[in-house]
């Protein structure tokens, strides 16, 4: 089980909170690439409430929170797809399979003959 699976299951059993309250839970690097991650594939949701600890100095009244979404974050293990080894021909798979996965990244869709 990773950290970030943790800390949705956290998130599902204490309800919404501030980035604040999550890392002063115990789960470090909330920010940046995980986060946005977790946000893409629906594993977390993030909106604007008001703020519970609005009282402490310099503190918004509004501020942004997280919940947990519907989706469990699992992501994938061990080897990427299309690994074919060091033979001619599992190269010739990576390669074919890396260039697939670019241009679904960039938006276009592959189907195979």
């Amino acid at each position: 089980m990773t950290r970030a699976f943790e800390l949705q299951r956290w998130l599902r059993a204490v309800g919404p909170r501030t980035a604040k309250e999550i890392e002063e839970a115990g789960f470090r690097n909330f920010k940046g690439k995980t986060r946005l991650r977790m946000m893409a594939c629906g594993a977390i949701v993030m909106f604007e409430d008001y703020n519970p600890r609005s009282e402490v100095k310099y503190a918004r009244s509004i501020t942004t929170m997280y919940r947990a979404g519907d989706v469990d974050y699992l992501p994938p293990r061990g080897r990427k797809p299309g690994y074919g080894g060091t033979t001619a021909e599992g190269i010739e798979n990576m390669r074919v399979t890396k260039a697939i996965q670019l241009l679904e990244r960039r938006g276009y869709t592959v189907t195979l003959p």
